[in-house]
């Protein structure tokens, strides 16, 4: 009888087989996600500390802005198009900054004596600001003039081509302290000028 030949064939299985298990990939993306997490709250703010500078020449200041025509320009953008104060600028700004750039938008040139303004001038290519009562807007910030004064008082009112020129004396306790001249168009100022009265 013959001999039966083995069978070298061999079989590969059939069957479905199982996918490879998620778990370990699961788990390294979550601990990824946490290092993600525990880098912005306690990294980030430390290089934020650590690039700060204490150095007041790399402080942003409103007095940088001053000194040049493209400060004043760069202010009055912040003024028109953005809800920033000038409090975000790098320090909290003065009475004379405030009205400066706060009550006039930037839009005036102005003249200090003793850390006071003695004279408010609309700039070149600027826009004027309505004010209704120029009697009532020196008053209301008679602190930032130059002349102390406590009460006005509209002596003269003159209109040419040019608008309109209000002449009103500045009282104090009763003692007349000083005058001022304000120019405006249609309600919209053009300057004021602020002057002491001699001392006899």
């Amino acid at each position: 009888m013959k001999k039966k030949k083995k069978n070298n064939i061999v079989k590969f299985p059939t069957g479905v087989q199982n996918k490879p298990k998620k778990k370990n990939y699961l788990r390294a993306k979550q601990v990824g996600a946490c290092f993600a997490v525990v880098f912005t709250l306690f990294a980030v703010p430390m290089l934020n500390v650590i690039n700060s500078s204490d150095d007041p020449d790399q402080k942003r200041t409103i007095a940088n802005f001053e000194e040049s025509q493209d400060g004043t320009k760069q202010l009055r953008r912040l003024s028109r198009k953005s809800s920033r104060t000038l409090y975000s600028v790098g320090r909290r700004a003065n009475d004379l900054e405030q009205f400066q750039f706060g009550v006039l938008y930037g839009q005036y040139t102005i003249k200090r004596e003793l850390n006071k303004i003695s004279r408010v001038t609309l700039s070149q290519d600027a826009e004027m600001i309505e004010v209704e009562n120029r009697g009532k807007f020196i008053r209301k910030h008679r602190d930032i003039w130059h002349v102390e004064f406590d009460n006005i008082e509209l002596i003269s009112g003159n209109t040419d081509e040019n608008g309109l020129t209000e002449e009103f004396n500045l009282f104090n306790d009763s003692e007349k302290v000083g005058l001022a001249i304000a120019k405006s168009r249609d309600n919209g100022l053009i300057s004021i000028d602020i002057t002491e009265s001699d001392q006899d």
